[in-house]
């Protein structure tokens, strides 16, 4: 018989709370033990700035120091020992108050950079309007000719606007940890920008829901289908602005990203042309939500003894570069004018005054991934057969012979290719998350949040099994992390499963488990494991109407009916018990 639920659940609930103070005191536990195997030098260099708290020099020391030798032969577990070390320092957020600003700063410098450069070559296309036919016209016309035969000539706005929908970020007047569709709807506006306003009104007059939302009964049972009656429920509910919001999400401890928070209804619209796109890009083989294909063409091309092998080429700042003059030149004219409407054409960070963007997207526009995709594509379909290359977002795999020319004509677009991340030659190949050094899988293992509560151990020390190599080298470490986690609630698991939710152990070991249970009706095993769940967002007056509305509406799209609306970043941790029937694990009710 299992302990009672909410016995484990207070007993995780401290367990959190005590590793929430002593985090950074285990990250050096920790890293003191991954140590061990490593030379005295490494060993005592690392463990001398972590005491010290010198985290900029020691994140310096790793990114020049431990990075993996990509271009050499020699000893492989070396190199794969080093690159490994690193990963487990780049990204860990170390307690300090002074690599915040420095990232940030880091962050603006370089987008306010690829804003120069867009204003460089936005000037630059609009001299070549003047020009005679040559070359880089020729290269423009067949790149064109390349978009269009992939999107076609117009878009087909009734299809878009079938598949727009609200995606769960933050947007202008939507923002904090309560961004679920519930906050959207049911917000006292819907912000916008002037020229996307007509294409909004458009859209959502062809939603059901939003119509019930909308009318004279403000989610009544009946739906009014007068359009000016419409037209006016919706003017009282709009917000005109005239930018997007940069804002700084982490990228390494260093250097933060850049991204932009759009209007709400821009961003609603961006989402339909999205997902147009990635459709019409699937037709011709580049499909945006597989990176396999890229994982396996870069495994190819680090093979030896190869003629002619598949490069991997990664560009800097990639939508940031997208100049506005480039992208008129290069789509047709009707989906320019299309896209260029929905877009923000301004930008504020830090609440400053309105500033116009050079570049035609940023990171953030919910159609940026499959544009870029699309204009890189092009490029490389110039050089290349078809089927022979292949584009996931500013990952370019193509043939070495061609790679040049692609550069080339990159660098001539404006955008810059990453020399640390670019590898034309040589035995080692990176793309879409996945590292290969002569076929050989040497992705190291990132360590990027605090051991400060109970998921983030389990989560670790399951995704140290994943592979050979980190099994290995993280044997001792495993066993520290099982150690932190008192016998009450050491949930352990024969099988694999989500990485957060027991530590996967062998059969003899989760036999001797108090929380192993042989179930003879299904003939299989059962076991309590943690389960992590949105925490739900109850800010919502349920007497309204409109508040039934909106449960339908979030039905239809296929959110849970009983916790539809939860916080973008709170979660609470409860405990399920499991089961195994030898098909596949199954939830059963949560325990009592």
């Amino acid at each position: 018989m299992y302990p009672k639920k909410s016995v484990l659940k207070r007993s995780v609930q401290k367990l959190n709370l005590q590793l929430g103070k002593d985090h950074w005191e285990i990250y050096q536990r920790f890293m003191a033990k991954v140590l061990e195997d490593y030379p005295d030098e490494v060993k005592n260099k690392v463990l001398g700035l972590l005491r010290s708290k010198n985290f900029e020099q020691l994140l310096v020391w790793a990114d020049h120091s431990l990075k993996f030798p990509a271009g050499e032969h020699g000893d492989i577990a070396l190199k794969r020992s080093m690159g490994q070390l690193a990963a487990l320092i780049k990204k860990y957020p170390f307690p300090s108050e002074d690599l915040k600003p420095k990232a940030r700063a880091s962050a603006m410098e370089k987008f306010l950079s690829a804003e120069k450069r867009c204003r460089r070559y936005n000037l630059k296309f609009k001299s070549l309007e003047t020009k005679r036919w040559d070359t880089h016209n020729d290269i423009c016309f067949r790149m064109s000719n390349y978009i269009s035969h992939v999107i076609g000539f117009t878009p087909d706005l009734e299809k878009i606007y079938g598949l727009c929908s609200f995606g769960p970020g933050a947007s202008i007047g939507v923002h904090g940890n309560s961004t679920n569709l519930g906050k959207k709807l049911l917000s006292r506006e819907w912000t916008c920008t002037p020229s996307a306003l007509p294409f909004a009104l458009s859209a959502l007059a062809r939603d059901q829901h939003v119509r019930e939302l909308l009318g004279p009964l403000h989610g009544g049972r009946f739906t009014c289908l007068d359009f000016g009656t419409f037209r006016e429920e919706f003017a009282k509910k709009v917000r005109l602005v005239q930018h997007n919001k940069i804002v700084f999400v982490p990228k390494t401890t260093l250097v933060d990203r850049t991204i932009a928070v759009e209007p709400l209804l821009n961003g609603y619209l961006q989402k339909g042309v999205d997902v147009f796109m990635r459709r019409c890009l699937k037709r011709v083989g580049i499909d945006l939500s597989d990176q396999s294909r890229n994982q396996h063409l870069a495994r190819l091309g680090s093979l030896p003894n190869q003629v002619d092998p598949f490069v991997t080429i990664d560009l800097s700042s990639a939508s940031d570069s997208i100049s506005t003059e480039m992208v008129k030149r290069l789509l047709p004219y009707d989906w320019f004018v299309f896209m260029n409407q929905l877009r923000s054409k301004n930008f504020t960070f830090d609440d400053k005054a309105l500033i116009p963007y050079q570049k035609f997207v940023s990171m953030g526009n919910g159609f940026c991934f499959p544009l870029e995709t699309l204009i890189f594509a092009s490029v490389c379909q110039l050089y290349s057969k078809p089927y022979d290359f292949s584009v996931y977002g500013d990952d370019i795999i193509v043939r070495q012979s061609v790679s040049k020319k692609v550069l080339q004509t990159l660098w001539w677009l404006g955008f810059r290719h990453n020399p640390d991340k670019t590898f034309l030659e040589g035995p080692f190949r990176e793309s879409c998350g996945a590292d290969w050094f002569e076929g050989l899988d040497v992705r190291p293992l990132t360590l990027d949040t605090p051991f400060n509560n109970l998921s983030e151990i389990i989560k670790f020390y399951n995704l140290s099994l994943r592979k050979d190599f980190w099994s290995f080298r993280f044997e001792q470490v495993r066993d520290f992390l099982f150690e932190l986690v008192p016998e009450n609630i050491r949930f352990t698991r024969p099988y694999e499963g989500s990485e957060f939710g027991a530590f996967q152990v062998p059969l003899d070991k989760f036999q001797a488990s108090p929380f192993s249970t042989w179930d003879r009706d299904i003939q299989g095993w059962k076991w309590l494991e943690l389960d992590v769940i949105g925490r739900p967002d109850r800010d919502f007056d349920h007497t309204l109407e409109q508040y039934h509305t909106v449960l339908a509406m979030a039905a239809v799209r296929g959110l849970p009916s009983n916790k539809p609306f939860s916080k973008r970043r709170e979660t609470s941790q409860t405990v399920r018990v499991k089961a195994y029937a030898g098909a596949k694990s199954t939830w059963l009710p949560p325990i009592d």
